[in-house]
C-alpha cells in the first residue's frame, strides 16, 4: 500500500482594470484556500476550507481526508515519483496599473478618431501563490502575469483579441495592451471587408492556420494525449513526419511555467508526438501506474488531479510565413480563434478573421463560420513555419499555454 499525505494552500490576488467606452472600473480580489490531502494507492481524499487553516483545524481536515481516502474499496495504484522541494518566483508581484490605464485611454481615443463606437479593454493582473507541504519538505511557487482583452465595434463590425504575458512591471501591461489593441484593429478591419463564403466554396479545402489558430489546434489534440483517451494511441502514427509536439513546463518566461505539478512531482520536458507518432502521454501518479508512463502532468489542488499540459510547443519548421502563402495555389488563411472545440473525430475552429488565398496571394477577407480539421488530417501537414507565437486559455480553472508556428494542412470550411 502506497500512502501520500500533504497540506496545500492556494492564494490568489486579482487586480482588474476595465475601460468600457469611457467608464472605468478598478477592482481587487484576494482569496485563499487551505486544505489537506491523502492519497492511498491512487484513491484521493481531499478536504479544504476558505482562508488560512492551521493547528487543530488543519489536523481535522487531514482526518477527514484520510477517512474519505480509506473509504474507497478499489484503487488503481500510485506510481513512484520524484517530489520537488524548494521555491520559485516568476514575474513582479507588486505593480501599478496606472501606466496601463494611460495606455488604454490613449488607444481608445485613437480608436474613436477612426470611427470606433465602442472600445472595451480589460487588464487583469493575477498573482497566484501555491504551496504543497509534506513531512519531508515543501514545494512553493509564485507567478505573476497580465491578461488583456480588447473589443472594438464600428457599425455592425466587431474586432476582438486577447493576450497574456508575464508581468515584470508597469511596462509589461502597457506593452500587452498595445499589442492586443493593434490585433483587434486588424480583426475589425478584416470584418468590415469580409465577403460571405459562397455555398459552392464550402467543403474540403487547403487551410493555412496562423500561429494562434495552430496553437488552438494543438490544445485540442492535447486532450487526446491523456488517459484514458490516449491509452490506445501510444505508438500510433497520427500526424505527418514533420509533426512534433512537446509539453515543456520549464519554459520560465511564460505564465504557464512551473517546476512542480499539483501532486508536488517535479515537472519535466515531455515529448508527446515525435515524427507524427504518439510516444508519451500526460500523466498523474495514478495514470502513470496504470499506463506505464512517468508522472508530472497533474492539475488540481482541491480536486482529484487530472493530467494535461502546461506549456505545449508545436515544434517549428523551416518555412517562412510568406513562403507558405506563396506556395498555396488556392485555400484559406485562418487568423485568431474565437472558439475551438474537440468533437467526434475532428477539431472545430471558429476564426476571428479569415482570408481567401488565390495563386499564392491573400485575395480578400472571407466570412467563414468555422473550419473543421479531422484528426486524420494531421497527416496532411506539409508546411510548418519558423516563428512561434503563444496562446493562452483556461482548462477548467488552470491557465495553460500553447506555442505554435503557422501550419498548412487539409480541412473543411463552412
Amino acid at each position: 500500500m502506497v500512502i501520500y499525505r500533504d497540506r496545500v494552500a492556494l492564494e490568489e490576488l486579482e487586480r482588474l482594470l476595465a475601460w468600457r467606452s469611457g467608464s472605468v472600473e478598478i477592482n481587487e480580489l484576494r482569496a485563499r484556500v487551505s486544505g489537506a490531502r491523502v492519497c492511498i494507492d491512487g484513491c484521493w481524499g481531499i478536504a479544504s476550507v476558505q482562508g488560512e487553516a492551521s493547528g487543530s483545524r488543519l489536523e481535522e481536515l487531514a482526518r477527514i481526508a484520510e477517512k474519505v481516502a480509506r473509504s474507497q474499496s478499489s484503487c488503481p495504484g500510485l506510481s513512484d515519483a520524484k517530489l520537488f522541494t524548494g521555491s520559485a518566483r516568476v514575474g513582479a508581484e507588486v505593480i501599478s496599473l496606472d501606466r496601463a490605464l494611460d495606455a488604454v485611454q490613449s488607444l481608445c481615443s485613437e480608436a474613436r478618431e477612426q470611427g470606433v463606437e465602442d472600445c472595451e479593454v480589460t487588464v487583469l493582473h493575477r498573482v497566484v501563490r501555491r504551496r504543497i507541504e509534506r513531512d519531508d519538505g515543501a514545494a512553493e511557487d509564485s507567478r505573476s502575469w497580465i491578461e488583456v482583452e480588447v473589443g472594438l465595434r464600428r457599425g455592425r463590425s466587431y474586432g476582438a483579441w486577447s493576450a497574456c504575458s508575464i508581468c515584470w512591471g508597469e511596462s509589461s501591461a502597457e506593452r500587452v495592451v498595445e499589442e492586443a489593441f493593434r490585433a483587434a484593429l486588424r480583426v475589425l478591419a478584416s470584418s468590415e471587408r469580409a465577403a460571405p463564403l459562397h455555398p459552392f466554396d464550402a467543403g474540403r479545402a487547403t487551410i493555412v492556420l496562423d500561429p494562434v489558430a495552430a496553437a488552438a489546434l494543438a490544445h485540442e489534440v492535447s486532450h487526446l494525449l491523456a488517459p484514458p483517451l490516449g491509452n490506445g494511441l501510444l505508438g500510433a502514427k497520427i500526424g505527418s513526419e514533420d509533426l512534433t509536439l512537446i509539453d515543456d513546463p520549464s519554459m520560465m518566461g511564460l505564465p504557464s511555467s512551473r517546476l512542480f505539478d499539483d501532486e508536488g512531482v517535479e515537472c519535466r520536458r515531455r515529448t508527446l508526438i515525435e515524427g507524427g507518432a504518439v510516444v508519451d502521454l500526460h500523466s498523474t501518479r495514478e495514470t502513470a501506474q496504470s499506463v506505464g508512463t512517468s508522472p508530472g502532468s497533474a492539475h488540481g489542488l482541491f480536486t482529484k488531479p487530472v493530467p494535461f499540459h502546461s506549456t505545449l510547443v508545436l515544434q517549428p519548421g523551416d518555412w517562412r510565413f510568406r513562403e507558405i502563402i506563396e506556395e498555396t495555389r488556392r485555400g484559406y488563411l485562418v487568423t485568431g480563434v474565437a472558439m475551438a472545440t474537440l468533437e467526434s473525430g475532428y477539431v472545430r475552429i471558429v476564426p476571428l478573421a479569415s482570408y481567401r488565398i488565390e495563386r499564392g496571394e491573400l485575395a480578400r477577407p472571407m466570412r467563414i463560420r468555422s473550419v473543421r480539421i479531422p484528426i486524420k488530417a494531421l497527416r496532411t501537414i506539409d508546411a510548418i513555419g519558423r516563428e512561434l507565437r503563444a496562446r493562452h486559455s483556461y482548462e477548467k480553472s488552470w491557465l495553460v499555454m500553447e506555442l505554435a508556428p503557422a501550419i498548412r494542412l487539409q480541412g473543411y470550411v463552412e
